[in-house]
């Protein structure tokens, strides 16, 4: 037989059995009579291509024949209590699917139930927010500028009296406009109102500038004062990196808000762009890589009150679900649209969880 009626010497049917019998056109490339340089080039290439036409192969029939079932991830969502993911699902279900009618109606019921959590949330966050101005509206009456700090909190030991208490920095603007800060006494709220605060020491709870009004925590001073030009402007350091600096009046604001780091631009726009009046914010991670730059057990929150926490309030911000302080539970941005961040600096979902006095504690929803 000549050796041009071998199959494995026609170039086409060796080229299709090395994209898609990888190992049967490799045996056949390396008996054909050729050079040992074009047979190792064609072995590495072949290879490469043949992966390629595998992978894209089995994409394609994993695509036709194989489906999903929506309706089924529809219930594991809605009996895990996941009531977006189950509205997703059943969204999904085809009309054409024997499971679509009721599909329809347990889409209902998930639409439902995020309807009564958003209510449950709302109401939480408005009986934080009503204890807070409550307790500084004698400081902050007539102010055209102010801003409230989470300065301190105690919670009750367990068997006594259920007083829960908090401290608030309120820094105000005198007729000259230059900021002072004044500390308030003990103050008493509702258990609501301290566990929906409870991460947030050291942060702006509530804050007026210029008219507009922020109820949503954030780093101190970045509702007001940072990124204004008439307090201070963006430098650039050594390394290409802007950080603010206050002018030389305002040096004091550095102290007032406990300023343990430069307040670096990128999170500045990061706070400006997609939390200020959304959604709270925490800032970037920590330099110690343990929790974030704002907020309970963090360094600003220590430099600003070197008390710290008493191992009572410990106790309760451990159980609220943020463990040495490295994760946020899911309660504040709950209640807001859920926020996607560019940055890739900075990546978390800022939540928490709260203990409402009813028969026990439950979660809380979102700020």
């Amino acid at each position: 037989m000549n050796q041009e009626s071998r199959w494995y010497e026609n170039k086409i049917l060796l080229l299709f059995s090395l994209l898609f019998m990888y190992p049967v056109g490799l045996i056949f490339l390396w008996i054909r009579k050729t050079s040992t340089v074009k047979k190792v080039f064609f072995t590495a290439v072949g290879g490469f291509a043949a992966l390629f036409t595998t992978t894209f192969t089995f994409g394609i029939l994993f695509a036709i024949f194989h489906t999903t079932d929506y309706y089924a991830n529809g219930m594991r969502d809605y009996e895990n209590k996941a009531y977006a993911q189950a509205v997703h699902s059943f969204n999904q279900v085809p009309e054409d699917d024997e499971m679509y009618a009721e599909a329809q109606k347990k889409l209902t019921e998930a639409q439902e139930q995020i309807k009564l959590e958003e209510a449950r949330k709302e109401s939480i966050r408005n009986t934080a927010y009503n204890d807070l101005s409550a307790n500084v509206e004698p400081l902050i009456s007539g102010q055209q500028n102010y801003s409230v700090l989470l300065y301190d909190m105690e919670s009750p030991s367990s068997g006594s009296e259920d007083v829960y208490q908090q401290k608030y920095k309120v820094v105000l603007e005198n007729a000259e406009g230059i900021p002072y800060d004044t500390i308030t006494d003990w103050m008493t709220v509702s258990d609501t109102a301290f566990d929906y605060f409870i991460e947030d020491q050291g942060m702006e709870l509530m804050g007026v500038s210029d008219q507009q009004v922020s109820r949503h925590s954030s780093p101190p001073g970045y509702n007001r004062y940072v990124g204004n030009t008439q307090y201070g402007t963006w430098h650039t350091d050594s390394s290409g990196d802007s950080f603010w600096e206050f002018y030389g009046k305002y040096t004091m604001l550095r102290s007032i808000f406990g300023y343990s780091r430069p307040i670096y631009q990128y999170s500045y726009h990061d706070y400006n762009d997609y939390y200020r009046g959304r959604t709270s914010y925490y800032g970037p991670p920590s330099t110690t890589g343990k929790g974030y730059a704002y907020g309970t057990g963090s360094a600003n929150a220590s430099k600003q009150n070197p008390r710290g926490l008493s191992a009572k309030v410990q106790s309760r911000v451990t159980r609220s679900g943020s463990s040495g302080y490295t994760a946020k539970s899911s309660f504040k941005s709950n209640v807001n649209n859920s926020i996607t961040r560019s940055s890739s600096r900075i990546s978390r979902s800022n939540s928490r969880t709260s203990s409402m006095r009813t028969s026990s504690s439950s979660s809380r929803g979102g700020k």
